[in-house]
């Protein structure tokens, strides 16, 4: 992260390791973080929940239209997917929580 006299100018933050996802991750969480008072950011899980950045899909369900266990299993993963995003937004945004000493 890049700050100027508070601002935020950029940054580089992601929730996935893959790097190709983690470029358009971070590209996201960049748009809503540029230009923002560093100081004035209350609670950074919050924020990074409104960036709608979503764990991978790949290989959840590519056969999904074809069998009705597979839309099962695909929305098994997704749900599995959604938590483990929410478990690390909550790491990451609770982590810079407790570096800016701000949020719950």
């Amino acid at each position: 992260m890049r700050v100027r006299n508070g601002q935020i100018q950029n940054s580089t933050i992601s929730l996935s390791a893959d790097e190709e996802i983690a470029g358009q991750e971070g590209s996201r969480i960049n748009e809503v973080l540029e230009n923002r008072t560093l100081h004035e950011i209350r609670d950074w899980k919050a924020l990074l929940s409104r960036t709608g950045v979503t764990m991978s899909r790949e290989g959840v369900g590519a056969e999904a239209g074809k069998r009705e266990e597979t839309i099962r299993n695909a929305e098994d993963a997704e749900a599995g997917l959604k938590q483990k995003r929410d478990e690390r937004v909550g790491e990451v945004g609770g982590w810079l929580n407790s570096m800016f000493g701000v949020g719950s």
